[in-house]
């Protein structure tokens, strides 16, 4: 591997690391949201509890897609270091796009998560 291709490699790597770490917060962000959700849904009865706990169940969800995610992120480590080896130029772009894929997912985990902990906060006040 040439110096390129080695400051390529290392970029990408340190891409991944980074979406990875994304991925640990968002999952502690799920905790902190399911757990405020389950103490809001004591304070209330009915439909309004039902609806937090469907909130709650929903920040659980999210919290398991950015496990999932982080899991599929360790393999796709492996999978980059596999196709750095080969020189095949498709290969590589299909590695790419499937990153470009995992950062979009990433991306309505964090924001489900953010709609997720303004309701939290509106109910919080109300």
């Amino acid at each position: 591997m040439d110096d390129m291709n080695n400051m390529d490699y290392a970029n990408r790597m340190m891409q991944v690391d980074s979406l990875m770490a994304r991925m640990t917060i968002l999952i502690e962000k799920s905790q902190i949201l399911s757990k405020s959700f389950g103490e809001l849904a004591v304070a209330h009865h009915g439909a309004d509890k039902s609806e937090i706990l469907m909130m709650q169940r929903m920040s659980d969800s999210m919290g398991t897609m950015a496990g999932e995610l982080k899991t599929s992120l360790q393999q796709y480590k492996k999978m980059l270091g596999d196709e750095t080896a080969s020189e095949a130029g498709r290969m590589k772009a299909e590695v790419q796009s499937l990153k470009g894929v995992m950062d979009g997912i990433a991306g309505h985990i964090e924001e489900a998560l953010q709609t997720l902990q303004k309701l939290q906060t509106q109910l919080g006040q109300g």
